[in-house]
Parts: structure tokens; sequence; C-alpha cells
């Protein structure tokens, strides 16, 4: 009996470092079928998009890790670029070619996509 009543602090912090976890996204981001990357793709479309520029999202596994990934990408100077940001500033950096998409949206069929996942 003592050993069990001496393992409850311990399932309580692991739980509330679960709850924890999930809310700051990191359960989301490593052990779902959507990653962190989402949410960061459709901000960088969203901001290129009100800049002007045309956008696409792209959706499928990287070639390095097989990972599930979303990235955004802007058509600048004759090339689809790739778009990252840290939330504050939206970054452009050069094409790449680790990636191999399943699919390609546009801002409004990526936003449609997910808004399945809300309701």
């Amino acid at each position: 009996m003592t050993i069990l009543r001496n393992m409850i602090p311990w399932f309580l912090t692991i739980g509330f470092c679960l709850i924890a976890m999930y809310q700051t996204g990191c359960a989301i981001d490593r052990w779902s079928a959507k990653p962190n990357c989402v949410p960061r793709a459709l901000y960088s479309a969203y901001v290129a998009n009100e800049s002007g520029y045309e956008v696409r999202i792209l959706d499928g596994p990287t070639a390095k890790k097989g990972v599930h990934h979303w990235q955004a990408q802007a058509f600048i100077d004759g090339e689809w670029r790739a778009l990252t940001n840290d939330w504050a500033k939206v970054y452009v950096s050069k094409p790449d070619n680790w990636y191999s998409p399943d699919k390609i949206w546009t801002l409004k069929e990526a936003w449609e996509h997910q808004l399945r996942f809300i309701k």
C-alpha cells in the first residue's frame, strides 16, 4: 500500500507534464498526424498572400526522415521559394530539394482542409 501511495505524486507529475506538453503543442508535434509545421505554413502563406505574392502549400513526407511536413512557398523572382517564420517575421529561403510533396494546395484549400479537423 505504501508503494502505491508513494507513486501517486509521480503519476500526478507525469500527468501534469503531459497536459503541459499537449497545451504547448509538443504532444501534437510528436505524436499525431498534425505537426506544428501546419499552423506555421498557413501563417507564412497568409502573410505572403497579403503581400501580393502567389502562394501554395506543399504537404507530404520529407526526403530525409520521411516525416509528414507542410511547407509554404511563394512565387518570387520566377521561382517557388520556401517560406519560414518565427511568428514575428516571415523569411524567404532558397528553393530546397529535400522535400517531395504528396499534395499541393492553394491557401484556401489548405484552410478548408484544416477546418474539417476543428468542426
